[in-house]
């Protein structure tokens, strides 16, 4: 029998896929801000059927708005803000808003506050920072994991309670999380959730201000350092993949033979159907990965100078925005929607409709349902090619396999005989 290599490429040598970036109601302007952050837009979020832009401006589309705005589709609304926001995310209904001043909304020393859609509201009680680090951003990172929100940055205590740069909101307080090490002082620069695990990324202080980065996994009551001297700010988990910066990594940190990517990416992305859409290391394009991991270009390079920071899907279209010049005016910046078609769905090999795997994600264990004599022979191959499996098809319609002594990740179940058909499974 002869082995399936299955070759993942990871790199980027781009091939452009056919459309246009065009600009969205009339662009962002700031009278006060340096020319080279005029018009910032630092994140975006669909909220409640609209798209909410944040950033440091005070007018967009030639009205009045400051500092935050929502996009409708047609025309630009004003949302009232106090201070400076840079990150956004809508947990259990609601808006969250991080920012880098110590007033958002309407209420004094609070870092993060909700938007319900009419009013402001904080979280809870306020978010003291460390002086530790006074150049950096108070917070990095918001992510939702299960029923949590995870918040992360150079956050030192909130109430009477010390944390070390990682707390959780459960939608009625702030809970303090375990640390990322014994000596504080660390600072968390992104959080993400991959295989049922919290992975971190950050740097942690001596007292004689010697950085250990790295990045650290969350195991039965300790962080668990699994890359060091390694701390991208960016983590993105897509399939069975982490991505860290210019690497991809495996559960336990390792880098599995992968051909690496140059550059790093950045930890602003959006998902259609089963492909990533994220920002290519110089800021410039956006790439597409498909779920194995082959990059592609996504319609034109902005032009100099100009930097993308934030990427949404509203209404099915891909909206970037960031730090580049509206169409000719160099006072104002952009937001831009491709007007391509978008990639959808993944090619799974041959007609995959009858066939259900099921669990999937599984632990190792799943079953495959709608089978038929068309089929005698399975194999299940990792994401490098190995066969881990080889059997001969049973009679019937359904038939279950255990490769839960195998790694967590991504895997392909082949089945071939008159016809042949390629599933992915997931083991966790």
């Amino acid at each position: 029998m002869k082995k399936i290599q299955l070759v993942v490429i990871f790199s980027f040598a781009y091939f452009s896929l056919f459309g246009q970036w065009i600009p969205v109601g009339g662009g962002v302007f700031s009278s006060t801000e340096p020319v080279a952050q005029r018009g910032a837009i630092w994140d975006m979020e669909v909220f409640q059927g609209e798209l909410y832009i944040v950033g440091e401006f005070d007018s967009v589309g030639g009205k009045a708005m400051k500092n935050f705005a929502k996009w409708d589709g047609t025309e630009w609304h004003a949302v009232p803000i106090q201070g400076v926001a840079n990150h956004l995310t809508v947990y259990k209904g609601e808006l969250i808003l991080a920012g880098n001043t110590g007033s958002i909304g309407p209420v004094q020393d609070r870092f993060i506050s909700k938007w319900d859609g009419v009013s402001w509201e904080p979280l809870s009680d306020s978010v003291s920072i460390s002086t530790i680090f006074p150049e950096v951003t108070p917070i990095r990172a918001l992510k939702v994991i299960n029923d949590d929100l995870f918040i992360g940055g150079v956050i030192d205590g909130f109430g009477n309670t010390s944390v070390d740069g990682l707390l959780y909101w459960d939608g009625s307080t702030y809970k303090k999380h375990t640390p990322l090490s014994e000596n504080n002082n660390c600072v968390v620069l992104d959080i993400e959730s991959y295989l049922g695990n919290i992975i971190v990324s950050g740097a942690c202080y001596s007292l004689i201000g010697q950085s250990t980065p790295g990045i650290s996994k969350y195991n039965s009551g300790s962080f668990d350092s699994i890359r060091h001297q390694f701390s991208p700010k960016n983590l993105i988990s897509y399939d069975s993949f982490l991505i860290s910066g210019s690497e991809i990594l495996d559960i336990n940190g390792d880098i599995p033979q992968y051909t690496p990517h140059t550059g790093s990416i950045t930890n602003d992305y959006a998902l259609n159907n089963d492909f990533l859409f994220t920002i290519s290391p110089n800021g410039k394009s956006i790439v597409y990965a498909d779920p194995f991991l082959s990059f592609n270009a996504l319609g034109d390079t902005l032009p100099d100078p100009g930097q993308i920071l934030s990427i949404e899907i509203f209404q099915g279209e891909l909206y970037i925005a960031g730090l580049f010049h509206f169409v000719g005016e160099k006072d104002k910046t952009s937001i831009l929607q491709f007007n391509g078609n978008l990639p959808s769905g993944i090619a799974e090999e041959g007609n995959t409709s009858s066939l259900i795997v099921s669990p999937n994600p599984s632990d190792g264990i799943f079953e495959i349902e709608g089978l038929s004599d068309q089929f005698q022979h399975v194999q299940i191959l990792d994401i490098n090619g190995r066969v881990v499996l080889y059997q001969k098809t049973a009679m019937g319609t359904s038939m279950e396999f255990d490769i839960s002594l195998e790694s967590p990740g991504l895997y392909f179940l082949k089945l071939t005989g008159q016809r042949s058909v390629t599933k992915k499974v997931i083991v966790k």
